[in-house]
């Protein structure tokens, strides 16, 4: 029986999108491609700890918002995993790669913009605005294909979101993808014992492991040396102390001064 993570690499090779549309298949090519996504992940990440640069963005895919809002909204039909199952040959596993994509197309509907207007003849749907549409392409971009997130990674434009959806939909390439920022940490360390990822860098990493890179020491350190010269700053300078011996000193001030300094 397949493990979750094979079985995952397998789906990603064939594309959710394909098994939505019932046009699933399965060669050779993608067949080694699946066995090498688990070392695959792990050269990218080196590849994005060996230098500080990033690689020139790509844009994602156009969708066609009416078709893919009707073929989420319907639920897998029979064509689809007739589709899926004609392309893997071991019926158990079929089975579950199918589950897969059905709890990915349950998913995505939900998070699917919808807009409508009110008109006198009710409500009517229209596309929702370019940006919504923008935000959306990005996290299904995801769900078809989870390499999308070590390209984004590489072009420094990785999200919450797009890690969140990650998370949910390939939860297994979601754990490998971040064993590999360990096992990379301890590669390149290993290399150079002064080696240490930008902060830009670091703050991409802690968002694919899905942790806070928010230091509350620091900040709190920081926060200390604000007050400190805030009250420096509120505090009038000491007047200058005279030169000279004392009595040269003497002989500059006034009587009144010398009064009453109790000379």
């Amino acid at each position: 029986m397949a493990s979750q993570l094979d079985s995952e690499c397998l789906l990603a090779t064939i594309g959710v999108h394909n098994v939505i549309e019932g046009k699933a298949t399965l060669h050779k090519y993608q067949l080694i491609e699946a066995a090498n996504m688990p070392k695959e992940i792990r050269r990218l990440m080196l590849r994005f700890m060996a230098t500080d640069g990033f690689e020139a963005a790509e844009d994602y895919a156009d969708i066609d918002y009416p078709a893919l809002k009707k073929l989420l909204a319907h639920g897998q039909t029979p064509e689809q995993a007739a589709s899926l199952h004609a392309a893997v040959p071991d019926p158990e596993l079929a089975q579950d790669m199918a589950a897969e994509v059905n709890r990915i197309q349950q998913w995505a509907n939900t998070v699917l913009p919808r807009e409508t207007r009110m008109t006198i003849r009710g409500p009517i749907d229209e596309d929702p605005s370019p940006s919504e549409l923008s935000n959306f392409a990005r996290l299904w971009q995801v769900a078809c294909d989870p390499m999308t997130i070590m390209r984004d990674l590489l072009e420094g434009n990785l999200f919450d979101d797009q890690v969140a959806a990650l998370g949910i939909c390939w939860p297994a390439l979601h754990g490998e993808m971040k064993q590999a920022v360990a096992e990379g940490v301890s590669t390149i360390s290993g290399r150079s014992k002064t080696w240490e990822p930008t902060m830009l860098k670091a703050s991409l990493l802690a968002t694919l492991r899905q942790e806070s890179d928010f230091d509350a020491d620091l900040a709190s350190a920081i926060q200390a040396s604000y007050a400190q010269e805030a009250q420096q700053e509120a505090q009038p300078p000491a007047p200058p102390k005279p030169s000279g011996t004392e009595e040269d000193i003497d002989k500059t001030l006034t009587p009144g001064e010398r009064a009453a300094g109790g000379g």
